[in-house]
């Protein structure tokens, strides 16, 4: 029988470390800095290959018994000293860095494993490019592969923070180049980059040209760029950047005129897909796609409502939709939201049964699998994700309209009782943004429709009332575009509505904007592309009209819907959510 006591060796290591710092039975000592440490060569050399080539192979410091280290500081090699005798070691964010520094040079890999996953768990906006070039360095490959991607995920809050202005040229242009840049759109990319050449100017404007090589410019509304030229604040930079998208069109001009669209067209429509050149396509994740899941519709040839279990995706660079694995639970009026790129679908009803299950859709594996149910069951409410939390307010439960408000923890699996809102509500638009949850219209318990807008604050858990919308309306379509917020359609007096009202989040303001084409009560209105898609619904309020699968684009700067490719299956009460 083969015995393995842990405590022993751990006893063994504190007794020679004892032996150590009392300088007993050591035979080399160790110059770091202007302090000496005394050792042992056997454990030493037992320990780190460093150590073993320079006092096993004949080298000076095997007859001297003197050793003396450069470039590390002593606490740091007391740290050091400390795990190769008793195989413990204390990481901190004030010694990472300096400790596999030292790790690195002494071959310590043990050590520079445990600090590279200390880094990788530190992660953040603020430090992931200093701690990618750290990695880079320092030949850390799993790390800097890690803090690679992570810049790439998180791109859009990284290009905010003062580390990315500082990285170096060749580095940037491999962020640049990459697919996997996690962006609204390319417009970000773009002026991310000019915000780098501001950063040193005179150093770097030479840069420009060579730079843009690696900006998809046919991706981006020209509009925005003649914008962003005007108010650029270094006159030089101005007229090289306006010469240069010049020249960008004359060159899309003639590459139009000699093959088969004009690259200047509304992104929304996506004609560059024509094209073979990669600058013509938007990156992967600016590759929206729309799922639209469950919901009701008309059984064929009766006049029979059937609640839906189908989910379809929409490519909106395709312009395709395709069929994906259906929910498990057929479901209307149910609530859905994205948290950690899976999406969520809660509650809902069937056959007049509310429900209080959850279902989670992974878009890699593309299967559905149940999570904690909610602590109520709910119909017709409203659902969003903030700050890694899953928040549903209000809505139809049992008997009556209901004011409650749960949360649900996705990294332990739990839903809690979060307070309430003013109102009993259900049928109203709930939508997050900045740390806000803006809860918009709906019916009251009465079932009378409410123009009222309310924001909660889930951290200080207060309410503030904000400007009412012009129209009263429920059941009608909620999104942000470019802070704000849309709502679309709806219901009111029984008669379905084809008004759409934009609130500006900073000025607490309401504008009327171009109707849709089509009166629509209860559809889903997304954002993708810097458009709203609105999808579906129903005419009217009517239960024998068939409903819709139609689905109109708006674009907010020409203030215009537009006709699109419609959905393969006809829904109302149905969600929508864009990935």
């Amino acid at each position: 029988m083969f015995i393995l006591i842990q405590e022993y060796w751990s006893n063994v290591g504190s007794n020679f470390d004892a032996y150590r710092r009392k300088g007993r039975f050591c035979d080399v000592e160790i110059k770091v800095g202007l302090e000496v440490f005394k050792g042992h060569k056997v454990i030493l050399s037992a320990s780190s290959p460093y150590f073993e080539a320079m006092l096993t192979y004949g080298l000076k410091e095997e007859q001297t018994s003197f050793i003396e280290i450069h470039d590390i500081q002593p606490k740091i090699f007391e740290t050091i000293l400390e795990f190769l005798y008793k195989g413990e070691i204390n990481i901190r964010e004030d010694n990472v860095q300096e400790l596999l520094a030292a790790a690195n040079m002494l071959q310590l890999q043990q050590i520079v494993n445990y600090c590279c996953n200390f880094l990788s768990k530190q992660l953040d906006p603020s430090n992931c490019v200093g701690i990618f070039l750290f990695a880079e360095l320092h030949v850390c490959t799993n790390l800097k592969l890690e803090a690679k991607r992570y810049i790439e995920r998180h791109f859009t809050d990284v290009i905010r923070e003062d580390e990315f202005v500082d990285l170096p040229r060749d580095t940037l242009k491999n962020f640049l180049k990459s697919e996997g840049l996690s962006i609204n759109d390319e417009f970000e990319v773009f002026e991310a980059t000019i915000r780098w050449i501001l950063k040193d100017i005179w150093n770097r404007k030479a840069f420009l040209s060579e730079l843009m090589d690696y900006i998809r410019l046919p991706v981006i509304d020209p509009k925005q760029i003649n914008l962003y030229i005007d108010q650029c604040p270094d006159i030089e930079l101005k007229s090289c950047l306006f010469q240069l998208f010049n020249d960008f069109k004359e060159e899309s001009k003639k590459l139009a005129d000699n093959s088969v669209s004009d690259v200047s067209s509304k992104r929304c429509d996506l004609n560059c897909a024509t094209y073979q050149n990669i600058r013509c396509q938007p990156r992967m994740c600016c590759r929206k796609k729309v799922y639209v899941i469950g919901g009701v519709n008309k059984a064929r040839n009766r006049n029979e409502l059937r609640t839906l279990v189908t989910v379809e995706k929409l490519d909106t660079f395709k312009k395709q939709w395709k069929s994906l694995p259906p929910m498990k639970i057929a479901r209307s009026c149910h609530g859905t939201a994205v948290l950690n790129n899976m999406i969520y679908v809660a509650g809902g009803e069937r056959d007049s049964i509310i429900n209080d299950s959850v279902e989670v859709f992974d878009l890699i594996d593309e299967k559905w699998q149940s999570a904690k149910n909610m602590l109520k069951p709910r119909t017709c409410f409203g659902m969003c994700a903030l700050d890694n939390y899953i928040y549903a307010l209000g809505g139809w439960i049992g008997n009556d309209a209901d004011s409650s408000i749960e949360r649900y923890d996705a990294r332990r699996d739990i839903w809690e009782d979060c307070g309430s809102m003013k109102l009993q509500q259900f049928g109203m638009g709930v939508v997050a943004h900045k740390g806000l949850i803006y809860v918009i219209g709906g019916f009251d318990r009465f079932s009378c429709a409410q123009n009222s807008v309310h924001s909660y604050n889930p951290v200080t858990k207060r309410w503030q009332q904000l400007r009412s919308m012009f129209d009263r309306r429920a059941f009608f379509g909620i999104s942000i575009l470019h802070d704000f917020i849309y709502v679309a359609g709806g219901a009111i007096d029984g008669n379905a509505l084809n008004t759409v009202e934009r609130y500006s989040i900073f000025e607490d303001t309401w504008t009327r904007i171009s109707h849709m084409k089509q009166h629509r009560f209860s559809p889903c209105l997304v954002t993708a592309n810097n458009s709203l898609l609105v999808i579906g619904g129903r005419s009217s309020n009517d239960n024998l009209q068939q409903p819709l699968n139609s689905v109109e684009i708006y674009d907010p700067e020409e203030n215009v819907w537009r006709e699109s490719l419609s959905m393969p299956t006809k829904r109302y009460e149905a969600t929508a959510a864009v990935l």
